[in-house]
């Protein structure tokens, strides 16, 4: 597996028409990942005040962890405490799982999907920088909230050349808790690779798990080996 240190980083319409909506599509992908993270981590305290209720941009409705649209629902060896999908942006899947505490993880994992298509290619260029990814772990709440120790910053095992993006735990400073954090975007859909840029991708997935039950290698083996659901 390529490793190494960064030095800093985080619908498809007809096909003669998808790449120019996917680069119209590129700002507000990418401002969603940097808004749901944001929303995920602050979150609104519930009535029992213990933080663990969330406010999400955009309509989001509960769903049942058998209709997430991908296999990590059932593959991630932690149970997530809910999953919501968004529903008012057209020609994407995107699902949220939640992580509360109760399996000994708090964090959110979202997933976002574009069917019979691909995202931009900015996206997919964007993936594969390791510093922006260090920029983002450094960004977060959760880097001052835990006095987080930034491990290495490890790449996604490439298996196929549709496959971007990188991982890091970061242990406690103060304890022995530890973040996961991890974005990796993937080609999933074989047929959509026909007619597009090297190294497509229609998947994204963003993942910031924290607690004393985070195992690396599981949920990077989770992560790499993800696909649609089948039903």
């Amino acid at each position: 597996m390529a490793q190494g240190r960064a030095a800093s980083e985080d619908a498809v319409p007809e096909s003669g028409t998808a790449a120019f909506h996917m680069t119209r599509c590129l700002g507000r992908i990418s401002a969603f990942f940097v808004l749901i993270s944001i929303a995920a981590c602050s979150g609104v305290q519930n009535s029992a005040g213990t933080g663990t209720s969330i406010e999400l941009p955009g309509r989001w409705d509960p769903i049942a962890s058998a209709d997430a649209d991908l296999t990590l629902a059932k593959t991630l060896p932690v149970d997530a405490a809910s999953f919501h999908r968004r529903t008012d942006v057209p020609q994407q899947i995107e699902d949220y799982y939640s992580y509360d505490g109760s399996e000994g993880v708090r964090g959110h994992i979202v997933t976002m999907r574009v069917p019979g298509g691909v995202l931009s290619e900015d996206i997919m260029l964007e993936m594969r920088q390791a510093r922006l990814f260090d920029a983002l772990i450094k960004g977060r709440p959760e880097a001052t909230q835990y006095q987080l120790k930034i491990g290495t910053i490890s790449y996604f095992r490439r298996d196929h050349p549709h496959t971007v993006g990188h991982y890091a735990t970061a242990p406690s400073g103060n304890s022995q808790q530890q973040c996961f954090f991890a974005r990796i975007g993937k080609l999933l859909v074989e047929d959509n690779k026909d007619s597009s840029y090297p190294g497509a991708i229609d998947t994204l997935v963003n993942a910031v798990l924290c607690g004393n039950r985070v195992d690396e290698g599981s949920l990077v083996a989770a992560l790499s080996t993800m696909d649609v659901a089948r039903r």
